[in-house]
């Protein structure tokens, strides 16, 4: 009975000398280390019972919104630093409280998880970052739809206005909404 995961089929991939094949989280463990979302800390060492950092967290909502770890330099010796100031830009950390450095609390945890469902999910052309991202964390995983500040109607065209987002959609808009054609800016130029 229960639902499978499919942690099962990872249970003793992972690299890591004190994660025990056996061992409940061992599926986990490996899966999430095969797609570059958690690190240890050493090649051989995953700390099982160590509290997460901040640093650690973010990595982990980035990688997931998919930052590629490699190329931002979320390993080697500056990786918090890389991470804190992508994870900032991100959006991540508005209105975050806790600490930056240190273990992250349960409280601040679900904040930067509630947080990362506004991140925009990372768009890459080989190994470059392309600027303005691509639909949310929310957007694409849990089915959520994005709030909607405004919506302006003119003829047969309306636009939804999201943050600096100008969505615009034209053709049999107000009836049904069903047949139209699609065109996005990512930002509003001002009207002289």
């Amino acid at each position: 009975g229960g639902n499978d995961d499919g942690a099962e089929a990872w249970k003793g991939a992972s690299s890591f000398t004190d994660v025990a094949d056996d061992i409940w989280y061992s599926g986990y463990v490996a899966y999430c280390e095969s797609f570059g979302i958690i690190d240890g800390k050493s090649a051989t060492i995953f700390d099982p019972n160590a509290p997460v950092t901040t640093p650690e967290l973010a990595k982990m909502l980035l990688v997931v919104a998919g930052y590629k770890s490699d190329v931002e330099g979320y390993t080697g010796s500056n990786w918090a630093k890389n991470v804190l100031a992508d994870a900032t830009d991100a959006g991540l950390f508005a209105d975050f409280g806790g600490s930056y450095a240190g273990a992250c609390s349960r409280e601040w945890a679900c904040k930067l998880m509630v947080n990362a469902i506004d991140v925009e999910t990372a768009v890459y052309l080989g190994d470059y970052l392309l600027p303005g991202g691509a639909e949310t964390v929310g957007e694409k995983y849990l089915d959520i739809a994005v709030a909607t500040e405004a919506i302006v109607i003119a003829n047969d065209t309306w636009s939804v206005v999201n943050g600096g987002t100008v969505t615009t959609k034209s053709g049999n808009a107000i009836n049904g909404m069903s047949r139209y054609e699609y065109v996005s800016a990512t930002k509003l130029a001002e009207k002289d």
